[in-house]
């Protein structure tokens, strides 16, 4: 935890340089679709390798190896879904495996959905079932679809991001490093890195000074989408 610490309370004060520009809302927008195009891509492949023939545990190494590379692409906008579209995030993206309610919406529990289903069903021997994975793969994919559009035009404020990055620190400590959202495969610390990553990034945006590296990078990204 103290580790930790060092590592990302420094970077809170980056936020003093001020990036009077919109480099900072444009960078984040095309660093979220880019992943999400990323996750929709492994979804794909993931539904693709379900069909094939390979027998049981190859398909299962198969299926885990892509489900690795999703999990990168989503810890590192997860700032982002997590304070743009909290409601997806908790009931259908990354929620925990118990029964939710939310009694503005319905009475009724919210079944577990997203990818802590598909975690178990991956690395839980006993409940591998290739049927959930299906079901989770499409409902995840029509999920991240429909926020890919959703984020193409929302309203990004700078302040916000701020505000998002804040509060991803506090997510990282209090959640992602006791295994919040990695119950059975026990990969924490491999997703901290990649959130943090993620952090550094955005943050370095809030320099002024970085403006025409950040363009450079930009460019790189609108290419990825």
């Amino acid at each position: 935890m103290l580790t930790l610490g060092v590592l990302v309370f420094p970077l809170m004060f980056s936020f003093k340089h001020q990036n009077s520009s919109t480099a900072t809302e444009e960078f984040c927008r095309l660093f979220v679709l880019r992943n999400i195009s990323g996750i929709i891509g492994h979804l794909q492949t993931s539904d693709e390798i379900l069909r094939s023939g390979k027998d049981k545990t190859k398909k299962t190494q198969a299926l885990i190896g892509q489900y690795r590379e999703m999990r990168r692409d989503y810890k590192e906008i997860e700032f982002f879904v997590e304070y743009y579209s909290p409601f997806e995030s908790k009931f259908y993206i990354n929620g925990p495996l118990v029964p939710k309610i939310e009694m503005e919406i319905s009475s009724q529990p919210f079944p577990p959905q997203g990818f802590q289903v598909i975690e178990e069903a991956l690395f839980d021997p006993e409940k591998t079932d290739f049927d959930v994975l299906k079901k989770e793969y499409d409902l995840l994919l029509s999920k991240f679809y429909f926020l890919k559009e959703h984020y193409t035009t929302i309203n990004i404020e700078q302040n916000k991001i701020q505000d998002a990055l804040k509060l991803q620190i506090i997510r990282i400590m209090c959640l992602t490093l006791n295994g919040y959202d990695c119950t059975i495969n026990k990969e924490s610390i491999t997703e901290c890195a990649y959130a943090i990553e993620s952090l550094e990034k955005l943050i370095a945006t809030y320099d002024i000074k970085q403006d025409k590296e950040l363009s450079e990078e930009a460019a790189q990204l609108v290419k990825t989408l």
